[in-house]
């Protein structure tokens, strides 16, 4: 038993600093999470978000198109079909815009925030696709270089 005792204190540092290592969130990735199901996306690969949804006051069709651009949230598209409740209410409340067969429409414009949530279940009907898969779910998170640990990284490889 004492040939084990010198070892114990090697063993111990070494584990205390694998443990740290692991757990370091050393890693920058894009997340998406859906009902706490977490979507990992390198950095430099494209995401489309389409959400798709119908007003709940007008019962018109709004459809919001996201892009994560490296640590940037993109809203690439917002487009609504005309003035009403909770959409802006002059056509000069919203910086750029441009009116197509669709409705106002606001392009590329990049937003300030690393976090954005979204609360699809007080949506009617909404519609949400990542990359062009349908995805459901009631909250939608976007974080856009958030860092994470090895260990959170091998859990989502090999638990997914």
């Amino acid at each position: 038993m004492a040939k084990y005792k010198k070892y114990f204190l090697p063993t111990l540092i070494i584990s205390i600093i694998l443990v740290i290592t692991l757990s370091y969130p050393a890693y920058v990735v894009n997340k998406i999470v859906i009902d706490n199901r977490e979507y990992l996306f390198d950095t430099n690969t494209k995401v489309n978000i389409h959400l798709e949804y119908k007003h709940s006051v007008e019962l018109t069709k709004v459809i919001e198109e996201y892009e994560l651009r490296g640590c940037s949230i993109v809203l690439e598209k917002f487009t609504w079909p005309g003035y009403g409740a909770g959409l802006p209410s002059r056509y000069n409340d919203t910086s750029i815009q441009v009116y197509t067969s669709e409705g106002f429409t606001v392009t590329n414009r990049t937003l300030g925030v690393s976090v954005l949530q979204v609360e699809l279940r007080y949506m009617v009907q909404p519609k949400l696709l990542i990359n062009g898969l349908e995805v459901m779910g009631d909250r939608l998170i976007i974080e856009a270089c958030t860092r994470i640990s090895i260990l959170e990284l091998l859990q989502y490889r090999l638990w997914r």
